[in-house]
């Protein structure tokens, strides 16, 4: 039974009053305070999703993305912003995306370095190690710039640095295909 619960939907307006981002949060309390859940979502808003979609690549048009993230946050925004170039998937760990590419092949992976189960690293050299994927592109992300000479040296194709502008990273997943 949840005792309180609150739903709050915010957007972050640019300089001429447009709405740039969507931001809903969801809060619960549970009695006796045996359990908090806090949610957040965040989503660009349409008109942003129209612009970045016309100044992006044509390259991205039907590719299929597998975004390997596990901050839900994170690959929710991830996704929302790839689904209009067509279905991303969304991994939440290192054996969870190595089960989705066995499954459906990607023609591209987003893969964080700092992931579950099984780093990032892991994850990069399975996919090179093995035949019928090692020609998949992978763009490493982590917030770390350290992380870049050791991700490419495992086989990523390209890195990404956290926090990233989305046109930076339309661009260079444009790049890999």
């Amino acid at each position: 039974v949840v005792l309180k619960s609150h739903v709050a939907t915010v957007a972050f307006l640019t300089r001429n009053a447009r709405p740039y981002l969507r931001m809903s949060l969801f809060v619960s309390c549970f009695p006796n305070g045996a359990h908090a859940s806090f949610g957040l979502g965040i989503a660009l808003s349409d008109e942003v999703m129209g612009r970045l979609e016309g100044k992006s690549d044509e390259k991205l048009k039907g590719k299929h993305i597998l975004v390997v993230e596990d901050f839900p946050g994170m690959g929710a925004l991830l996704v929302d912003l790839l689904k209009h170039y067509d279905h991303p998937s969304h991994a939440r760990s290192g054996n969870e995306a190595i089960k989705e590419i066995k499954q459906k092949r990607p023609d591209i992976v987003l893969l964080d370095l700092n992931i579950p189960d099984m780093s990032g690293l892991e994850v990069a050299r399975k996919l090179r190690n093995n035949q019928k994927t090692k020609s998949i592109p992978i763009l490493a992300m982590s917030g770390s710039p350290f992380e870049k000479k050791i991700c490419l040296e495992a086989g990523c194709n390209d890195f990404i640095l956290k926090p990233f502008d989305t046109s930076q990273l339309l661009a260079q997943l444009a790049t890999l295909v």
